[in-house]
């Protein structure tokens, strides 16, 4: 499932000083007739809708049918709707970007049922109980193979990881999705390391066609807002996406008890019955040999690649330091 923000703009319409002018509410309720009835025709396969039409001709669109292009959708849509433009724009969004836009829209009466697109979409969940039990993140895109490479020098990244980020962008496009034959797990003290680790990773298996969006779901086990029911469902609109989930050692049980929210044994049972759709690359601060075993165990039958920190010796590491030190001036 992706989701995508899209202006349509006129050009002749942009000098500055025109004047602003609020819709009627006759003239938006008409908007929002003919939203459903254009809607009808792709039922669950995808959506779209108007967020503003004031100072520009904003659109929100959900994605869940992956033969559905979301710039032809929304050419229909502007024809159906008699909106004239010069061109489209289109930026991948976050889900949560995506749910305020329904309630913008439907505050400013340009839907006539949120609670009916969202139901549609099996976004409800999501839309009825906001928390802090995950963030939404979009890599970039525009990084080019090079700007990739030459993170793993910045940040110290392991060779396990350069690796696989080589052959990855060795690797021919993908014009079809075929799902993920893999999992990864990153292990670093290194906060930074991680995080250039999982936006690099998403956007290379995306210029590679290995994934059909550039978003990635963060889930911390630890957060008590989560639970199994509500990750199965991130699995669910996540598919051709990227879940991101935290580990620590809590999530692993200890005889019959462990001290985090979710069990890792638990959690692994889902991503062996849903991560072939959906990208899984867990993370860890650190991992002791025990549990790092314990994780592969969980998911023996799945490949999965472990990235860990470089181990440097003695003068290595000294020429490593005085460079970041210098790179600090």
């Amino acid at each position: 499932m992706n989701f995508y923000r899209i202006l349509a703009e006129k050009k002749q319409e942009n000098d500055k000083g025109q004047e602003v002018k609020e819709l009627p509410l006759a003239q938006r309720q008409k908007i929002a007739r003919k939203t459903d009835v254009f809607l009808e025709e792709y039922e669950n396969r995808a959506c779209i809708f108007f967020v503003s039409l004031e100072k520009e001709t904003d659109m929100a669109v959900c994605i869940q049918d992956s033969t559905v292009d979301e710039r032809r959708l929304a050419e229909r849509f502007l024809e159906y709707m008699d909106v004239v433009y010069d061109e489209l724009s289109v930026k991948e969004i976050s889900m949560t970007s995506f749910l305020s836009g329904v309630t913008a829209s439907y505050r400013g009466r340009l839907i006539n049922d949120d609670d009916q697109i969202v139901e549609t979409l099996g976004l409800e969940c999501f839309f009825s109980e906001r928390n802090c039990s995950f963030n939404e993140k979009i890599a970039d895109d525009k990084k080019t193979i090079e700007e990739l490479k030459a993170d793993v020098q910045t940040y110290h990244l392991g060779d396990r990881y350069k690796e696989e980020l080589h052959r990855i962008l060795r690797g021919k496009k993908q014009n079809v999705f075929l799902g993920n034959p893999a999992t990864y797990f990153i292990i670093s003290k290194d906060g930074a390391a991680r995080r250039t680790m999982i936006r690099d990773l998403v956007s290379a298996l995306y210029k590679k066609g290995r994934l059909q969006s550039k978003r990635y779901t963060i889930v911390d086990l630890s957060n008590r807002d989560c639970s199994m029911e509500r990750l199965e469902e991130f699995y669910d609109i996540c598919q051709g996406a990227t879940l991101y989930i935290r580990v620590d050692d809590d999530n692993f049980p200890d005889g019959d008890k462990n001290h985090g929210y979710l069990d890792v044994k638990k959690v692994c049972e889902i991503v062996k019955k849903k991560g072939a759709k959906t990208l899984t690359v867990f993370a860890m601060e650190a991992a002791s040999d025990k549990n790092r075993n314990r994780l592969e165990n969980y998911m023996l039958g799945v490949p999965m690649l472990v990235f860990t920190d470089n181990t440097y010796k003695k003068e290595t590491a000294k020429n490593v330091l005085l460079s970041m030190a210098q790179k600090e001036n």
